[in-house]
């Protein structure tokens, strides 16, 4: 794994000691948590487990969190059926569930310490991303009228913006920078259920709007006819002032007031 600066000059390396899992970044860049796949058991082995299971074997997953120099602040072994780690530049997010349909959002901080950011009510385990300026961005089931809910959080667990999209709306992606975050929905031409299988022509459009970070209001929307089927298709400037779009295969720049 390799970091590169401008002109692809090598900035930093890290051996990998096996197939890599996942890199997951807090929203600061300042740490990296890196999982690598330990394989259990022998390519026969392998096989059988995955016809008879009908689904990949479960393996240990090595995971490595790294300061942005590489250096290594701790390893640790988990399952590779483990939801991979969300960092904050604090510690790592986790999700653990509560009661029926309940779940606590909890920073767990490389100091030890336990924070208590939210609780929840999803009817599927709910989805975390972390953005700059150390935003939460969290994707929950609403099954009772058939759609998802999602929500960007402050460090502190209050939110920003609350949205919720119907069973048409597939997929609810973000983007964070200093001043502004986006949040991106895909709409199909058809309600469908999570998880489902689709084809790319089913895809209708996409609608990314822009918002302030410190009051969640709208600074600009766009909208993008038959999006392609990738999981993330925009990102913000670091400076929040652009919106850089994939439309088919040509990116597209969108300036933002």
């Amino acid at each position: 794994m390799r970091i590169y600066g401008p002109g692809f000059k090598v900035e930093q390396k890290f051996s990998l000691n096996g197939p890599l899992a996942y890199v997951r970044i807090s929203p600061s860049g300042r740490y990296f948590a890196v999982g690598v796949l330990q394989e259990r058991h022998s390519r026969a082995t392998h096989e059988q487990l995955a016809e008879a299971e009908g689904r990949e074997p479960e393996e240990d997953v090595e995971l490595h969190v790294l300061t942005a120099d590489f250096h290594t602040l701790a390893t640790v072994a988990r399952s590779s059926r483990d939801v991979p780690p969300v960092l904050s530049d604090e510690g790592e997010i986790r999700i653990p569930t509560i009661g029926k349909n309940r779940w606590r959002i909890v920073e767990n901080s490389w100091n030890g310490q336990r924070r208590v950011l939210a609780q929840v009510n999803s009817t599927c385990r709910p989805e975390a991303t972390t953005l700059q300026p150390n935003l939460l961005f969290l994707v929950g089931c609403d099954r009772q009228v058939d759609g998802k809910w999602y929500r960007m959080l402050r460090s502190d667990g209050k939110p920003v913006l609350k949205g919720w999209s119907p069973s048409a709306e597939l997929e609810q992606t973000a983007s964070g920078a200093n001043s502004a975050f986006a949040v991106g929905v895909t709409t199909a031409g058809k309600p469908l259920a999570a998880e489902s299988l689709f084809r790319s022509t089913d895809l209708v459009s996409e609608s990314i709007g822009v918002y302030r970070v410190e009051n969640g209001l709208r600074k600009v929307t766009v909208s993008i006819a038959s999006p392609i089927p990738t999981l993330q298709t925009f990102v913000l400037s670091p400076g929040g002032d652009q919106l850089a779009v994939l439309k088919g295969d040509q990116i597209a720049f969108y300036s933002v007031p």
